[in-house]
């Protein structure tokens, strides 16, 4: 009698690797400050981002977040890819963000990410950006 041991690649779907990362701070306003968030994908499968934003009280902020870069309905960052989220406010807003993923298991840690901001005055530009997970791969 034959038997298989451990053959089961349908399994490999259900075990994905999830985690969260925190996005320090985040701001925007409709004239003079840009807010995005950066996420590049440099493994060799998709990985699922799900972002929530949130204001500095905690609630949810009054802004359309426009996503570049993803695919399946704005939650994938693809092989090779840099998915990007830009806040677009009508008034001025700042907070966190908390940015969760999964990967399949067998994946090498592929997303690095990063928030920007820019701040615009006249003939001023102030630019910084913020890593994610201590710059580190996850």
């Amino acid at each position: 009698m034959a038997a298989t041991l451990f053959a089961t690649p349908a399994l490999a779907q259900y075990n994905n690797i999830t985690g969260t990362v925190v996005l320090p701070f985040w701001s925007a306003n409709p004239n003079t400050q840009a807010g995005q968030v950066f996420l590049t994908n440099s493994g060799d499968f998709p990985v699922v981002i799900t972002a929530t934003f949130y204001t500095n009280t905690g609630g949810t902020p009054n802004c359309t977040f426009v996503y570049s870069g993803f695919s399946n309905n704005n939650t994938t960052v693809e092989p090779g890819k840099i998915g990007q989220i830009s806040a677009s406010c009508p008034t001025q807003h700042w907070g966190w963000a908390r940015i969760s993923y999964s990967r399949p298991w067998n994946s090498s840690a592929a997303v690095y990410g990063f928030g920007y901001r820019a701040i615009v005055n006249t003939n001023v530009v102030s630019e910084f950006i913020m890593p994610l997970n201590n710059g580190d791969p996850f």
